[in-house]
């Protein structure tokens, strides 16, 4: 992937993006969020965005306590974490910018919108 690509991705999803609350009798537990909370969260998702620039993604391999590195693409910076694409897996995931300049997935994964809106 190039840097133009990676942006490309992002302003793809932030345009798509549609928020659709759950129905109240969905069964979910909790209160939605009101579509002006998701806004202001969008909102705050442009504000922390950053030139897309590689990085080497620390993931625990599946099925093991091993780590591996994988290619990655760091899109948004808030509270200490990355949020970053995965390449490998084709999403976006939160990571952790640890002192020594290492990045850490921390298992938080899916669409842009959703995966800032948890950190």
């Amino acid at each position: 992937m190039t840097p133009d690509a990676v942006s490309a991705l992002v302003e793809r999803e932030l345009a798509e993006f549609r928020y659709d609350p759950p129905a109240p009798d969905s069964g979910l537990l909790g209160t939605s969020w009101s579509a002006e909370r998701v806004a202001r969260g969008i909102d705050a998702l442009r504000a922390a965005l950053v030139p897309p620039r590689p990085v080497a993604l620390r993931v625990q391999a599946f099925g093991t306590r091993d780590l591996e590195s994988r290619e990655a693409w760091a899109v948004a910076e808030v509270d200490g974490l990355l949020v970053v694409y995965d390449v490998v897996a084709c999403e976006f995931a939160l990571a952790e910018l640890a002192v020594d300049g290492e990045v850490a997935d921390i298992n938080v994964r899916g669409d842009l919108v959703g995966t800032f809106l948890a950190a």
